[in-house]
């Protein structure tokens, strides 16, 4: 088998206003879906697995027929790629928070670990500090039911 990676994403708002090349055709690709391959491709050359490319979209039957198959292709990717969206403001405030929660990780209560890092407790007076976390966890991808599959399979995943 070919070495992959396996992108996991959402597809977004309906709509295909974008078109790619593949294989000498256009294919007609979602908004999120371009502004992945668009950051992707930063990285160089590499083989992608995409549902919405490797998977005729206008033929149901073949839709059906892959769904049993979407285990291994994740299973079998070198690493599974995670988008999660483009970077915006709240993203990177919420990385930053999440980084410095990684980094407290210690067995102490979490009134202590808030105190002991600086954050504001989750409910009341500094709460709205929470803000980009919670719209970060939002977003699209954290309520598809595929991504526990899509990750729980991949040998590695990266965001």
């Amino acid at each position: 088998v070919e070495k992959y990676e396996a992108l996991s994403y959402t597809w977004g708002q309906p709509g295909f206003n974008h078109q790619i090349i593949c294989d000498d055709k256009q294919l007609p690709i979602t908004q999120n879906l371009f502004e992945a391959l668009r950051q992707l491709r930063k990285g160089g050359e590499r083989v992608l697995w995409i549902d919405a490319i490797c998977i005729n979209q206008s033929d149901d039957d073949e839709k059906s027929a892959q769904i049993p198959y979407m285990r291994n292709i994740y299973k079998l990717a070198d690493r599974v790629v995670i988008w999660l969206g483009t970077a915006d403001a709240d993203a990177i405030a919420a990385f930053e928070w999440i980084d410095r929660a990684a980094g407290s990780v210690v067995k102490k209560s979490e009134e202590e670990l808030n105190r002991a890092r600086g954050f504001p407790p989750f409910k009341g007076a500094g709460s709205e500090k929470w803000e980009p976390v919670l719209k970060f966890f939002s977003r699209a991808w954290f309520g598809r039911v595929w991504v526990v599959q899509e990750c729980a399979m991949a040998k590695e995943a990266v965001v």
